[in-house]
């Protein structure tokens, strides 16, 4: 597995070669606007297309600006990458690359179907160095890793239905 850094996505020599040397391949899209973005994907799964090898593609939503501001998150952006795998016909797992110093960010992308999260740990904030910031600490670790595992169960599977444990209340309720 390669990750492409959201600086290199328009280096296109780079993700050629890539798209060759590599099964699986990530890309980060921050700084990048759509048509950087698409030309991205369209330049890797040509290239393995044209050397006949299957696409293991990686989408990750992200902004670069360390640490990312709420409002500049942009969970919907999300969506957007999701229509592109389906506008170019071409199959791709979302992921999510975070700099919030929050690991709700990341944990809130898996109400979006991403399969992968990238978020920057440190033993200390207060560290000198410029990831620091926008970096999670143990217990932001430990809370994404819990929470993101509660999601799908959270979510369920939408169906409307008297649960097993509603029916001793309802009955009881409702007589």
């Amino acid at each position: 597995m390669v990750k492409i850094p959201s600086a290199k996505i328009t280096d296109l020599d780079l993700l050629r070669c890539v798209a060759i040397e590599k099964n699986e391949i990530l890309i980060s899209t921050g700084m990048s606007t759509e048509e950087e973005i698409v030309l991205a994907i369209e330049t890797i799964y040509k290239t393995r297309k044209r050397n006949n090898i299957p696409l293991e593609l990686v989408v990750m939503g992200c902004n670069s600006s360390y640490p990312t501001d709420d409002q500049e998150v942009n969970l919907l952006s999300l969506l957007t990458l999701k229509h592109l795998s389906e506008m170019l016909k071409i199959p791709f797992s979302l992921g999510f690359s975070s700099h919030s110093p929050s690991p709700y960010p990341a944990i809130y992308s898996t109400f979006f179907d991403v399969r992968y999260i990238e978020v920057h740990y440190t033993l200390d904030r207060t560290l000198p160095g410029t990831d620091q910031a926008a970096s999670l600490e143990s217990h932001g670790l430990e809370l994404l890793a819990r929470e993101s595992k509660r999601i799908p169960k959270l979510l369920g599977d939408g169906t409307l239905q008297v649960f097993e444990s509603e029916k001793g209340p309802r009955a009881k309720l409702r007589g």
